[in-house]
């Protein structure tokens, strides 16, 4: 989206002809809408990949076969050098295409390398260890987490007294067992 945000004229906003009038130069509001809808977009998707694809790569080596633990650790080698290489060339290269080619190559370029990359991942599907877990849903133990911490917080606010009274007998044991520290 923000390749064709770059390169479709009715994506962009006017030209600047008169600087001091500033408000011929503004972008529609649905350029701005689209332009940060792209931005949330890759936001969101960054959020995917970081979090999902490296834990996906490592769940691909049987962890109980020696070959493949070695396999693991290479993989995670390979992992991390593949992404610095590509923010080396996209720091490098495509900031010189951006700035002397076009926004829309410069956007463009990535598209493409992410649209071939999806590719070769979705061609793969066949080949990959998927483990089904049988246990209770994540959100099914993040719900009951919040149901134990409404009921002791209600149960805390039954009880104050109770607390106040157990609080002032801790304050006064740490006191008393710190007395060896008074100078008599």
């Amino acid at each position: 989206m923000l390749a064709i945000s770059s390169t479709l004229p009715f994506l962009r906003p006017p030209k600047c002809m008169d600087s001091a009038n500033s408000s011929t130069c503004q972008p529609s509001p649905f350029q701005v809408a689209f332009f940060y809808v792209s931005l949330y977009l890759v936001a969101f998707a960054q959020g995917g990949n970081k979090s999902c694809g490296l834990a996906f790569g490592a769940d691909q080596f049987d962890q109980n076969e020696p070959k493949e633990c070695a396999s693991r650790g290479s993989f995670f080698n390979w992992w991390y050098f593949v992404t610095s290489t590509g923010m080396t060339f996209a720091y490098i290269i495509l900031s010189y295409v951006q700035d002397n080619v076009g926004w829309g190559l410069g956007f463009g370029i990535p598209a493409i390398i992410m649209s071939f990359a999806l590719v070769v991942f979705l061609l793969g599907t066949k080949t990959y260890r998927i483990y089904v877990v049988e246990q209770e849903s994540p959100f099914a133990r993040i719900g009951k987490a919040f149901v134990s911490l409404a009921r002791s917080w209600k149960a805390s606010l039954l009880r104050p007294r109770e607390d106040k009274e157990r609080q002032q007998d801790e304050s006064s044991y740490q006191v008393t067992a710190l007395n060896f520290l008074m100078k008599r």
